[in-house]
């Protein structure tokens, strides 16, 4: 069964139900996630970093790079 609801949709309500991030983070992680942008790929979640956003970034071998930028450069989004 496929449901409507965002991985982000389906964290906030279990932050409105639980109010902690490790709760949020035992109600998440194993969950499958269809991803609605390339080839609609299958992925589980395996863990949750809090202490990352948006604007975070990660090394690259092209330099470091904000999540924000990489997916702007890779799905367009």
């Amino acid at each position: 069964m496929l449901r409507s609801e965002t991985a982000f949709d389906f964290m906030r309500e279990a932050r409105s139900r639980f109010n902690d991030n490790a709760s949020v983070k035992e109600t998440v992680v194993g969950l499958s996630v269809i991803a609605s942008y390339g080839n609609y790929r299958i992925y589980r979640i395996d863990d949750i970093r809090f202490d990352l956003s948006p604007r975070s970034t990660f090394d690259t071998p092209d330099g470091k790079i904000t999540y924000i930028e990489y997916y702007r450069k890779r799905y367009n989004i």
